[in-house]
C-alpha cells in the first residue's frame, strides 16, 4: 500500500504538473499507517524478546528507539487521517451532519 502510494505519487511528479491532493493524502496515510504498524510490530518483537531485549547494547532495543522516534515526526502524525476523512467526506458531497 505504501510503494503504491508512493509510486503514484512519484510518477503524477514527473509528469511536470501539480499533484493531484488525493495522491498526496493517499501517500501521507499510507506513510502514517506504515510507521504505525512497524512501531506495533518492533513493540510486539521486544516484548517477547525477553530479558537479553533489555540490554542497551540489543539491535532489538535500537529498532524500538527508532520505531518510537519515527512516529513522533510531524510528517506521520495521525492528522492526516482527519484530511482524508475531510476529503472522503467531501468527495462524496455529504450534505446532512455525520453522526
Amino acid at each position: 500500500m505504501h510503494r503504491e502510494a508512493i509510486s503514484s505519487a512519484w510518477a503524477a511528479t514527473l509528469t511536470g504538473a501539480e499533484v493531484p491532493a488525493r495522491l498526496l493524502t493517499d501517500a501521507a496515510t499510507a506513510s502514517v499507517y506504515t510507521v504505525e504498524t512497524c512501531a506495533e510490530v518492533v513493540a510486539d518483537l521486544f516484548r517477547y524478546g525477553g530479558g537479553r531485549a533489555l540490554s542497551l547494547t540489543s539491535g532489538l532495543q535500537r529498532h524500538l528507539r527508532d520505531a518510537l522516534a519515527a512516529r513522533q515526526h510531524v510528517s506521520v502524525s495521525e492528522e492526516h487521517y482527519e484530511v482524508a476523512g475531510r476529503e472522503l467526506l467531501q468527495s462524496a458531497k455529504v450534505t446532512e451532519p455525520v453522526q
